[in-house]
């Protein structure tokens, strides 16, 4: 059997939002090598977008405890660490509130989230009570004032939901059911209808930002949130809400249904 086919792109533009969705018609001509009978099979692709959301079970805080101290001499400046004595402090204060110890990952060389340019001090702890991280961290501060510790000078948070591979399969069927209400109204403009669903991708990274109004912000970019935690984690656009009440995830793919 032998197949020949014919691509058309066309590009709506939403001028109010200055979003581009794509449409993509395709035409597959089949030739059936023992009859010859030619066989038309169209297909039509848009983008599809799906969020999901849960209130937060956990939070990844980070704080900076205050600068490293730089030298300058003959040969240069000269760096120094963090007190590593307030560290410990810092520690002794989130363990005796309560934080499992081995969540505690203190660094001493650190970076200042009020300069990005400088060293600090720098924990990072998880707390499972996420609606109540504002009194918790009053009670840190409190706590630190009366073991005479570290100042805190910067603060981030990264919230989370336990089962977030349940939450992103949510979104990746509200973003299929969005494809599918798409190919319907593109169908309708050429007067014609949409049938099955053929195939499906998974867009990511700018070209989901760029092909959808989604951005794809998933399970994994709140795993690299936590681990690349600056004084705005989402700082590079995942477009989520991250709220103790609200953990989004949103799913950005490409479907391709047949027309008729």
């Amino acid at each position: 059997m032998k197949k020949i086919t014919f691509t058309v792109f066309f590009a709506v533009l939403a001028t109010a939002g200055l979003l581009i969705y794509p449409l993509t018609i395709q035409s597959t001509y089949a030739q059936d090598d023992d009859s010859g009978d030619v066989v038309t099979q169209q297909t039509i692709t848009v983008v599809g977008s799906g969020t999901a959301s849960a209130p937060a079970d956990s939070v990844t805080v980070r704080v900076v405890v205050g600068g490293n101290s730089v030298s300058y001499g003959p040969e240069g400046p000269k760096f120094y660490p963090y007190d590593e004595e307030n560290l410990e402090i810092l520690s002794d204060a989130l363990i005796t509130l309560g934080i499992d110890e081995e969540s505690i990952h203190t660094n001493a060389f650190g970076r200042a989230d009020y300069n990005p340019g400088s060293g600090a001090g720098v924990a990072r702890f998880a707390y499972d009570e996420p609606q109540n991280l504002n009194s918790f961290m009053k009670s840190l501060l409190e706590e630190l004032d009366e073991k005479r510790g570290p100042d805190l000078h910067g603060m981030a948070a990264v919230f989370q939901v336990d089962d977030c591979l349940a939450l992103e399969a949510e979104a990746m069927q509200a973003a299929v059911d969005n494809a599918q209400e798409r190919a319907v109204m593109m169908a309708a403009v050429m007067d014609a209808e949409a049938s099955k669903l053929l195939s499906v991708s998974e867009l990511s990274g700018a070209r989901g930002a760029t092909l959808g109004p989604a951005t794809g912000n998933t399970c994994a970019s709140l795993e690299r949130s936590v681990h690349q935690m600056g004084f705005n984690p989402f700082a590079a656009g995942s477009g989520g809400e991250n709220s103790p009440t609200t953990v989004e995830v949103s799913i950005a793919l490409e479907a391709t249904f047949g027309i008729q």
